[in-house]
C-alpha cells in the first residue's frame, strides 16, 4: 500500500513538473505569421501578402519584430489574448489609433492603424495573419557605446 501511494505521488509530481516545464517553455517563443495587409485611404484601397516574425518573452513583458532592432513592452497578457500595441493619440492636430493583438487559442494576429484628420481624411491599415509557434531565438544584445 505504501509503495503504491509513493508511486502515485511520484507520478503526480512528474506530471506537474512536466506541465510546469511546458508552460515555462511557452513563456518565451517566436511566432512566424503570414497573412494579408489592407490599406484604405481616400481614393485608395489595396491589399497585399504580409508576413512578420515576432519574438515574445511573456515573463519579461517584452516583444520585438523582424530583425528585433527595438524591444517593446507588451501592453497586456491574459488567458486568451496578448496585446502588443494599444496606442491612442487624439489631439486637435493629430489623430492616431493602433492596436495589435494575438489570439492565444487560435494563433490569429490582428493589427489596425488608423490616422488622419479632415480635410485629408482617414487612412487605415489592417494586418491579419495566422501565426505558428517557433522556438525562442532570444533578444539581441545591443552594443553599448557609453
Amino acid at each position: 500500500m505504501r509503495v503504491r501511494l509513493i508511486g502515485c505521488i511520484a507520478a503526480s509530481l512528474a506530471m506537474l513538473l512536466s506541465d510546469e516545464a511546458r508552460s515555462e517553455t511557452n513563456r518565451q517563443f517566436d511566432l512566424s505569421c503570414t497573412g494579408e495587409k489592407e490599406i484604405l485611404a481616400p481614393g485608395v484601397a489595396n491589399s497585399s501578402a504580409y508576413s512578420v516574425a515576432l519574438r515574445l518573452d511573456l515573463d519579461a513583458g517584452k516583444w520585438c519584430e523582424g530583425n528585433c532592432t527595438k524591444l517593446h513592452d507588451i501592453q497586456q497578457i491574459d488567458a486568451a489574448t496578448i496585446t502588443l500595441i494599444d496606442t491612442n493619440i487624439d489631439t486637435p492636430s493629430r489623430s492616431f489609433r493602433s492596436v495589435a493583438r494575438i489570439d492565444r487559442t487560435t494563433g490569429r494576429y490582428a493589427r489596425m492603424d488608423r490616422s488622419g484628420r479632415p480635410p485629408a481624411g482617414n487612412r487605415s491599415s489592417f494586418w491579419t495573419a495566422q501565426c505558428q509557434l517557433q522556438p525562442f531565438s532570444g533578444f539581441p544584445n545591443p552594443e553599448v557605446i557609453f
